[in-house]
């Protein structure tokens, strides 16, 4: 998601630099835990981006055409699918499930993480504790693997369910855990590492060695690692990682050299984790991005947006940690894909702050192993959106390619839409589907592709979060989606806007007023998440049950959960003793903000309420800027005015 800032608190940041200190553990490795140069793949689809390298490169045709084979409802975000031998499916979520999908798109079963116990900050509002306590604190989980003997492997990372963040809570002992799981959901081993969440992809070696790193803290600065764990659930080596700086999924390269960016990128001995060489680049912090390893062993990685010379650029790197190359892309936040025949394919955003080389677009691009831009192709907003004024507009993608073997290039978009593109750069067909799609496609052997609804406002914009199945033997095809109604976008906008000012994040809480204002514009001179009056309220309540029964009759119970939430959450904003069209009135009756209005031709009302202080600020606006500004408090005093210079 190109708009980093919007719901950003979903990719979690690795903080962490790996060291150059010696592990702190090694176990005496079995023989067969000694890395051979061939990949015997069993499972259908392993994993991210298919194999160890993470070449996106599959060996099986894909769909011709985009028909859908079966949809399966999620209940949070989904993860990257990865496929048995035997075409069961396995996709994480955010909600802390996983699920086992038989071939038709059937549940097989779910295996479900245990509860978290944790402690409210003590100065939360005792309704917000009480909501807290209900939802309650799950490890989601970002990313599923199948080992060569269909062992599957995930692990935990801590954030509240539904959407927040674990900043300011205390979760005292929860060990996170890497999980290994037979076919039949039984727990083979588990193996703890502390506080560190586990939010990278996993890479799996053909004997079956875990490769990961772990983070503690989201934001925090503080102690990470990197593992190699043996499978039968022992500590082959760890590499103590420092607290700062950032760490990056891995690759393995075909001599089991594995690639770990971050800070920098580096180059760890697979036999013991020490580093044999580094690169002074600063690679994406993207959960959603990793290396990729090309069968010569140059190894392709693209750098964070910033102020660095090494920004918004894809490197090929050497095996030896020297630089054969570099190429501006813009703001890439996934993986490459790289084809048989050596061509490296990218999805990036352009904006005016991250410029790419000349023929370079927002959407997919194809580059010459030798750095050289071969075409790109456009990404937009679909015309059906439900936003207007963006249909047809350049819209970029935080999925990374996958390669069929004919050539086809397969991608989702932060547009709702899943891109089948030739080889050439020519659109074979799209489907549309709504919502967001920023994890990395997969596909079977009989050339089924999946992918699953993940990343930004997909849940809110797009009803259900869903894993869809598309084939050329599918028999129907997806439906365009339909606009939600004004009433259910405004109000799950309002819930998004009051967690992250809640959780102090102002960027996203200003992109997500800005989405609002625009639903609301032409309908009230007031402005802000609040400035309804009760018989408004009422009135969206009103539309939300006749919306309920609908849900409630088509059976959709993800739905009916999240229109209850949103009835509950209006029916809450009525209880509040002050509302924003009497703050508005409080303030305007003040001496002080008269006087300061009396000259103002055009007046313009914004009331925004503050949860953590419980008060009203009112801004007022003439001739394009702030001229007074007022915070009342919920027994109707003004507290405090300001005048902006």
């Amino acid at each position: 998601m190109r708009r980093s800032f919007i719901f950003s608190l979903f990719i979690l940041t690795l903080v962490c630099t790996v060291g150059l200190a010696p592990p702190s553990s090694t176990a005496s490795a079995a023989a067969d835990d000694s890395i051979p140069q061939a990949l015997p793949q069993r499972a259908q689809w392993p994993g991210f981006a298919y194999d160890p390298g993470r070449t996106g490169q599959s060996p099986y045709k894909g769909p011709q055409t985009n028909k859908l084979k079966w949809q399966f409802t999620l209940p949070s975000w989904g993860s990257c699918v990865a496929i048995a031998a035997d075409g069961t499916a396995y996709v994480g979520t955010d909600a802390g499930v996983l699920f086992a999908l038989n071939a038709d798109g059937t549940e097989k079963w779910q295996f479900r993480l245990p509860a978290v116990e944790i402690t409210p900050p003590a100065d939360w509002p005792e309704a917000k504790k009480d909501e807290l306590m209900e939802k309650g604190l799950r490890a989601n989980i970002n990313d599923v693997s199948i080992a060569p003997d269909g062992t599957v492997y995930f692990g935990e990372a801590l954030h509240l369910w539904k959407g927040s963040t674990t900043t300011g809570f205390s979760v005292p002992g929860h060990e996170r855990k890497l999980y290994a799981l037979a076919p039949d959901r039984t727990v083979t081993w588990t193996f703890g590492v502390g506080q560190g969440d586990i939010a990278t992809h996993i890479s799996i070696d053909p004997n079956g060695t875990a490769y990961f790193g772990t983070v503690k803290g989201q934001y925090e600065q503080a102690e990470c690692h990197f593992y190699a764990v043996s499978p039968s659930g022992h500590e082959k080596w760890s590499v103590l990682l420092s607290s700062s700086g950032t760490i990056l999924s891995a690759a393995l390269g075909p001599d089991g050299t594995i690639y770990v960016g971050g800070n920098k990128l580096r180059a760890l001995d697979p036999t013991d984790g020490t580093v044999k060489w580094a690169y002074d680049i600063q690679t994406t912090t993207s959960i959603a991005a990793a290396p990729a390893v090309g069968r010569d062993g140059t190894v392709y990685v693209c750098t964070r947006p910033g102020e660095r010379p090494d920004s918004h650029k894809l490197f090929a790197i050497h095996p030896d940690g020297t630089k054969k190359w570099e190429l501006a892309v813009g703001v890439m936040e996934t993986s490459p894909a790289l084809s048989e025949e050596g061509t490296i394919y990218i999805t990036s955003w352009v904006p005016e702050d991250a410029p790419a080389a000349p023929g370079i677009k927002t959407g997919l691009t194809a580059v010459t192993p030798e750095g050289r831009v071969k075409w790109s192709y456009e990404t937009r907003f679909p015309d059906w959106h439900f936003e207007p004024g963006r249909r047809g507009k350049p819209w970029g993608s935080d999925s990374s390619p996958i390669v069929g073997s004919d050539g086809t290039i397969y991608f989702g978009t932060d547009a709702g839409l899943v891109y089948a593109v030739n080889a050439d750069g020519t659109l074979r067909w799209t489907f549309g589907a709504g919502g967001e799609f920023d994890n990395c496609p997969s596909m079977d052997a009989e050339g089924t592709l999946y992918i699953c609804h993940s990343g930004g406002p997909g849940e809110i914009y797009g009803g259900p979060l869903r894993c869809y199945a598309i084939s050329d033997s599918g028999t129907a095809t997806v439906e365009v989606p339909k606009p939600m109604s004004r009433n259910v976008r405004i109000a799950r906008l309002e819930v998004a806007l009051e967690r992250a000012r809640r959780d102090g994040n102002e960027p996203e809480a200003q992109e997500i007023q800005a989405l609002m204002d625009d639903l609301r514009a032409g309908r009230t001179a007031y402005i802000g998440s609040d400035e309804e009056t009760e018989a408004e309220i009422t009135e969206r309540i009103d539309s939300l049950k006749k919306e309920l029964e609908e849900a409630k009759s088509e059976g959709n119970d993800v739905e009916v959960m999240e229109i209850q939430q949103l009835i509950e959450h209006l029916q809450e904003k009525m209880k509040r003793p002050m509302t924003a069209v009497r703050a508005i009135a409080v303030a305007s009756a003040d001496a002080r903000i008269r006087n300061a209005l009396r000259d103002i031709k055009e007046l313009h009302v914004r009331a925004e309420y503050a949860e953590q202080s419980r008060m009203w600020r009112v801004n007022f606006y003439g001739g394009g800027r702030c001229v007074a500004s007022a915070s009342v408090g919920e027994n109707g005093n003004v507290l405090e005015v300001e005048f902006p210079n």
